[in-house]
């Protein structure tokens, strides 16, 4: 599994022993197990991203179940205009993202305070500047921020989106996420 450009290390005895017998990399297999990580000094938000349709609350899902962490859809901080608005067709604008963005972060920092070491929390993020807005926690927090990127083909978002029932998002919306988004390079 690559996570922000790198491969996670690799687990030894020694990690395996330090982590009470619980490898430190993350076991990618479908098998139903929970798996715990590790604890360490650091405390870490783990952001799901990608534009609509790319199976964010999917895996972030499996993610939480996987590795017994606590899981926050981010779409539930949208206040209500936002909603409307992308209901009704009309992306959103930077804008209307900056208070969104500060809540999700807000509400993922504020679980750290009180709950297990990591966190996933799902967010578009579509743009560089949206991922900084997420990356600003006080350095002296202790908290780690990391990105999983979730990308497929145009084709594939347009048939899963138009295919969703009960969402707010509709197909006609995917274009303008694909128009502003600013896929992570490989110092993100």
């Amino acid at each position: 599994m690559v996570i922000n450009g790198n491969q996670p290390p690799q687990a030894n005895e020694e990690t395996k022993e330090q982590s009470q017998g619980y490898a430190v990399t993350p076991n990618t297999t479908c098998t139903g197990e929970t798996t715990k990580l590790p604890r360490t000094k650091h405390r870490h938000v783990w952001y799901v991203t990608g534009p609509a349709g790319c199976g964010k609350t999917t895996v972030a899902s499996y993610m939480a179940g996987r590795f017994s962490m606590p899981y926050l859809e981010g779409d539930t901080f949208h206040p209500p205009a936002n909603i409307s608005k992308m209901a009704a067709g009309y992306p959103l604008t930077d804008s209307d993202r900056w208070d969104w963005l500060a809540r999700v972060r807000d509400a993922a920092v504020s679980t750290l305070s009180s709950r297990p070491h990591n966190h996933l929390v799902t967010c578009s993020a579509l743009k560089h500047s949206y991922r900084d807005m997420l990356r600003s926690v006080p350095a002296s927090s202790g908290i780690k921020v990391h990105f999983v990127y979730l990308a497929l083909s145009e084709e594939v978002l347009f048939r899963r989106v138009r295919e969703r029932v009960g969402h707010y998002m509709k197909e006609s919306m995917v274009r303008s996420q694909i128009e502003v988004l600013e896929e992570p390079g490989e110092g993100e």
